[in-house]
């Protein structure tokens, strides 16, 4: 039996990618291989001995300069007997010591290749729970073939939603949220003035969602102004989601997080556009000074033993940057004060993606824009790290893995640099199950010459509120000018719980909205 297990040049760098994608450069190399062969056997391969797709004498090295050895005594540790019977169980036979250090060597080197390729769309962490609650699955499955597997995140089947009755008809208004042979998107615009049942209506339709996704599907709404989602206890208990009161308890999640140190860089400039874009007195100084400050905070973090800093180093690594107050330190002071984010020192959640949570920021002081963005930003990250949500063949529903509720859009709708992060995610998360939906006052918000948010609007919902331009009808309900300019008052006339819609034909049609 050979002491050594050599891996190829391919698999060599393989390995030392893989080990920064899932975190584990601190960690002994072992622990990346035992990973691997890990991760080749729950995929259930098979090695071929008549195939070598690593051969030294063909993986275009030289004297094996670049091929990474290690000890047998060294990847087993102590658990030489388990990896032994593992390998034996998964082939059926017994093994020879030469047999059983081959299937070792090739089946961390599959199962390197396998993770490579894998980590392209998960960071280091949340591909390790994945890959575990895979096993948990398969197991359990084995165990227990009586137990429900458990599902991936998100709601499989069709969503349908019924928004009231047509006033004309008297027949009820329904629409498959989720169906993609009916809708080319499920992004939602709900307009209305104070005082028109915008937001009774907007709460039915959470409640229903999660209820008609069996509470699968999981919401995040910010309620921006006036508490009045917050504060209704029944709305929270009913749909099961978490109250987090922002003046009073911190947002328990770190942006800061990344998954390798080799990320850093781009961490601190999203980080820095999302700064800048929201605070539009943020210059070019205060963007390199944050910049600086971000990277040095890193640092600070690795030299006290954690894995990425939270804002009060931050702050502290801008101190020793420029200790004047200047208009960066106006941006950072409440983030910090009001511990807006949790510290370093507090739990945070893994993901945002699998809670409901309502983020009460009404009573903050300041920064409620710059909190928002923070954390939009944040749930953008994590979606586009996820894979795509599947689209079932039968009832072409698309897995539904979350709503992004955004009341008083039109804080956000009117500034050109905030509109650029909105469009962004509102582009690109469809595929990954989520859907957005904008609260506003007026159609007027949507007005915007840089981005059109009409073309990924799918659902409209326009309740009592004064219009000064007829664009948004005209082009929301696919009608003449002249009709768009008489819908405009009769909209001012709707009663509270009245709404245009569109109908199925994509024309309009006056709604009573279901409460």
């Amino acid at each position: 039996m050979a002491t050594k297990i050599s891996l190829s040049a391919k698999a060599t760098t393989q390995m030392y990618e893989v080990r920064t994608r899932l975190r584990l450069e601190r960690r002994d190399l072992l622990w990346t291989l035992r990973i691997a062969l890990a991760r080749s056997i729950q995929a259930k391969h098979k090695v071929d001995l008549q195939v070598i797709p690593f051969s030294p004498s063909s993986d275009g090295t030289s004297g094996g300069k670049s091929r990474f050895q290690i000890e047998t005594t060294t990847l087993e540790q102590k658990d030489a007997l388990l990896l032994r019977s593992l390998l034996t169980q998964h082939y059926g036979e017994k093994l020879d010591d030469d047999t059983y250090e081959v299937y070792l060597r090739r089946h961390i080197e599959h199962g390197l290749q396998l993770i490579h390729e894998e980590t392209q769309n998960y960071s280091g962490y949340e591909y390790l729970v994945t890959m575990a609650r895979t096993g948990l699955k398969a197991t359990k499955n084995v165990v227990d073939t009586e137990a429900q597997p458990t599902k991936e995140m998100g709601f499989n089947d069709v969503i349908s939603l019924r928004i009231g009755v047509e006033k004309s008809t008297n027949q009820p208004h329904i629409i498959n949220f989720n169906k993609t042979d009916e809708h080319a998107n499920n992004y939602v615009g709900i307009i209305g003035k104070p005082g028109s049942g915008k937001t009774y209506f907007v709460k039915y339709l959470l409640k229903e969602l999660r209820k008609q996704s069996q509470f699968q599907t999981n919401f995040i709404i910010f309620d921006y102004a006036k508490g009045d989602i917050a504060d209704d206890n029944n709305f929270v208990r009913e749909t099961r989601a978490q109250l987090i009161q922002v003046d009073r308890e911190p947002i328990p999640i770190n942006i800061f997080q990344t998954t390798s140190p080799a990320e850093r860089n781009f961490a601190a400039e999203r980080i820095v556009r999302v700064v800048r874009d929201v605070e539009a007195n943020i210059g070019k100084v205060q963007e390199n000074n944050l910049y600086n400050a971000i990277i040095n905070s890193y640092t600070m973090a690795d030299a006290d033993g954690y894995s990425y800093p939270d804002f009060q180093m931050v702050r502290q690594a801008l101190d020793q940057i420029n200790p004047r107050a200047d208009s960066l330190t106006s941006v950072f002071r409440p983030l910090t004060e009001h511990n807006l984010f949790a510290s370093r020192q507090l739990p945070i959640w893994n993901s945002l993606i699998d809670h409901t949570v309502v983020f009460d920021i009404h009573r903050l002081p300041a920064m409620k824009d710059l909190c928002v963005f923070l954390v939009l930003n944040e749930l953008y990250r994590q979606l586009m790290l996820m894979p795509d949500s599947s689209v079932d063949p039968r009832t072409s529903a698309r897995q539904m893995r979350i709503v992004i509720v955004l009341d008083e859009a039109h804080h956000f709708l009117k500034v050109k640099k905030r509109v650029q992060v909105l469009e962004n995610m509102i582009r690109e998360i469809r595929s990954k199950g989520a859907s957005v939906m904008l609260l506003s006052q007026s159609p007027d918000d949507y007005d915007q010459t840089d981005f059109n948010f009409l073309e990924l609007l799918e659902f409209v919902y326009v309740l009592g509120c004064n219009v000064s331009s007829h664009k948004f009808l005209e082009q929301s309900f696919g009608i003449a000018p002249e009709r768009a300019k008489r819908l405009m008052q009769e909209i001012s006339q709707l009663k509270q719980g009245e709404a245009i819609g569109k109908a199925k034909a994509n024309q309009f049609t006056q709604l009573l909205l279901t409460r």
